[in-house]
């Protein structure tokens, strides 16, 4: 099977008007290829080939010939009679290009032109990529004995040094500060959030690898239905042929298309707590469908492949409207559900009890090195899987002429409606974070330099920053 491409598509095309064209005029006895012309049994003249001369032609018929003659083809008109020595020829004049050609070029280009300029599967890698990125950047690993363990170093030494000395795990401190800071920011109130946006996610990046899947299978459908078409019109064909339709099969394994690395420790994590990655992941059909063109005319060959790519259409639509119904989903978890399992404190900012607990008890330098240096730290897992997950939100990719399948962009909007709520509650935790870090530094009484150090350990991160709310509700 030829690879899918605008010419290649072009030239199947070509094949089915040609065959289209050499099997219709044959139906009227006439012979020839349209590239050439068409002859007639004890006819005088020709069907010019199908890209000209334009215009009327004369076409004359032995009128007593013995043999049986070829029938007078569409659009002829009779003009009258000559004689040439003791043969009587009828005369007729046609435009083959109106009447026999142009109706079939005009049905060929309804049928196929739409085709011509499909999304383009390798253009779905950069986001897959950036969302697997997103998903890294914020499950952790594991947990160890002193804190968790992440793909960045410095956050899991960051986290490690939180849960050393800033939580009441930890014999070292003893605050109503700490505790304070420890219920609202500290470690496994971070990690729980973490695994919970990292679905979300998860989620966005499943869905644009079935979208990639969808315009893969696509491309292959449709230049099968478009080889099968040429070769039952061939007038040495059998007038049949069938097609295994892949784009049904489009979700088969999103998983292996979407492979962050810490897609397995996602499942784990998030089975222990609010684990709906399931609910959100494209389910693959059962079954396959198959197309089958039949017919002993051109007519009646050409109208099933009509019915062909009507029936890949649908199919298409079929599979771009599960996706819009995950994302769908997606978003009603993200509305159901108690805001505080997607972010840090939604809709109250700093904790009123943080800020209002004056009392520590514990080496100053060691809270403002927390405060200052290791919380902006961890703020930068969130603030890296918003800049990954926002870095390729485009709807170019996802555009296709004629709106094959969902409209022009497909389920686009749905899905960056999903990122859109990504980034609100990374970048929303982000902030929350820096803000909690810096009044537990000041609490400290260390303040100076505070805000460019943070700057400093965020590494150029200030712009994903700079969206972080401190009050976040579903869309």
């Amino acid at each position: 099977m030829t690879a899918y491409s605008s010419s290649a598509l072009g030239d199947l095309m070509d094949d089915v008007l040609d065959n289209a064209v050499r099997r219709y005029v044959s139906e009227f006895g006439w012979y020839g290829s349209a590239d050439e012309g068409f002859r007639g049994n004890n006819w005088d003249g020709e069907l010019p080939p199908n890209f000209g001369p334009t215009g009327m032609v004369t076409l004359k018929l032995n009128a007593i010939a013995q043999s049986a003659s070829s029938d007078v083809p569409p659009g002829a008109q009779y003009v009258g009679q000559e004689t040439r020595g003791s043969v009587v020829y009828h005369v007729y004049e046609v435009d083959a290009y109106e009447s026999i050609y142009s109706p079939w070029v005009d049905r060929l280009h309804q049928v196929f032109d739409g085709w011509r300029s499909l999304p383009d599967p390798a253009d779905f890698d950069a986001p897959i990529a950036a969302l697997e990125d997103a998903v890294d950047a914020i499950t952790p690993q594991s947990q160890r004995e002193g804190g968790y363990t992440f793909v960045d170093v410095e956050v899991s030494t960051a986290m490690g040094l939180i849960y050393k000395w800033a939580s009441p795990q930890s014999d070292q401190a003893s605050s109503d500060l700490l505790y304070a800071f420890d219920g609202g920011y500290g470690v496994d109130r971070i990690t729980g959030v973490m695994v919970n946006q990292a679905q979300v996610a998860a989620g966005a990046g499943l869905a644009v690898a079935g979208e990639k899947q969808v315009w893969k299978k696509a491309r292959t459908d449709i230049m099968a239905i478009a080889q099968a078409g040429a070769d039952s019109l061939d007038i040495g064909g059998g007038g049949s042929g069938s097609i295994d339709l892949g784009v049904v099969k489009a979700f088969v394994d999103l998983v292996g298309v979407f492979v962050p690395a810490q897609f397995d420790v996602l499942v784990d994590a998030a089975s222990e707590g609010l684990a709906f990655l399931d609910e959100v992941t494209p389910e693959p059909k059962t079954g396959n469908k198959t197309l089958t063109l039949s017919g002993g005319t051109a007519e009646e060959i050409f109208a099933s492949l009509e019915d062909a790519v009507k029936e890949l259409e649908q199919a298409i639509y079929d599979e771009e409207s599960e996706l819009q119904t995950k994302l769908q989903a997606l978003q009603g978890i993200l509305g159901d559900n108690d805001p505080v399992n997607f972010h840090l404190h939604p809709g109250a900012g700093m904790a009123e009890t943080f800020v209002d607990a004056a009392e520590i008890r514990i080496n100053s330098r060691t809270i403002q090195s927390i405060g200052n240096h290791d919380v902006p730290i961890v703020a930068k897992a969130f603030l890296r899987a918003a800049e990954f997950a926002a870095s390729h939100t485009g709807s170019g990719i996802w555009s296709r002429d004629h709106s094959i399948g969902m409209g022009s962009y497909g389920p686009h909007a749905s899905w960056l409606a999903a990122l859109e709520q990504l980034d609100a509650i990374t970048t929303g935790s982000a902030k929350e974070l820096i803000d909690a870090g810096r009044t537990l530094a000041v609490a400290a009484g260390w303040i100076e330099d505070a805000d460019d150090q943070a700057a400093a350990d965020m590494g150029g991160l200030a712009d994903e920053l700079a969206r972080g709310q401190d009050h976040w509700a579903p869309a």
